[in-house]
């Protein structure tokens, strides 16, 4: 049913120029391991279906974060970068969790990779505008030394 319905929907995504992404899952049996996402983009068969990779994701199945991003080869068109301390989801910045991000940010620049580098970490939409100012200006100098 997977094969089916994503290659519907990257069937219209080529037509229009687009590209889809599946993102590796925390543990809910459905593509949470690069293996299962490649084994679905070679079902599916569509040069628009790439890969989204989730680090928080990653880290709360004890994967081997660096090797996982390599995995994803030339399909690694996203990511969702946070941290957490492996036991859930916890969108914090990289950092103040447990994920290596020595090695990570290593492997990307050892890649070439080039493209969305998404910080998925909680904003506080309901704090004040001066303190999510604060955390954006946090945020910047905690990446600056990373993505140089």
């Amino acid at each position: 049913m997977n094969v089916s319905a994503f290659g519907e929907f990257c069937e219209k995504a080529e037509k229009w120029g687009l590209g889809v992404c599946l993102e590796n899952g925390t543990a809910q049996g459905f593509c949470d391991w690069v293996y299962e996402l490649w084994e679905l983009i070679e079902a599916v068969g569509s040069e628009a279906l790439g890969i989204c990779f989730d680090s928080s994701h990653a880290n709360c199945l004890h994967m081997d974060i660096p090797e996982a991003i390599r995995e994803c080869g030339d399909r690694l068109w996203a990511t969702h970068m946070s941290d957490n301390d492996g036991t859930a989801d916890q969108h914090r910045m990289p950092f103040s969790g447990n994920i290596d991000w020595i090695n990570v940010i290593a492997v990307l620049k050892g890649i070439g990779y080039r493209n969305l580098f998404d910080m998925e970490i909680g904003g506080g939409r309901c704090n004040p505008i001066e303190i999510r100012d604060v955390k954006l200006r946090f945020a910047r100098e905690v990446l600056a030394p990373m993505l140089k």
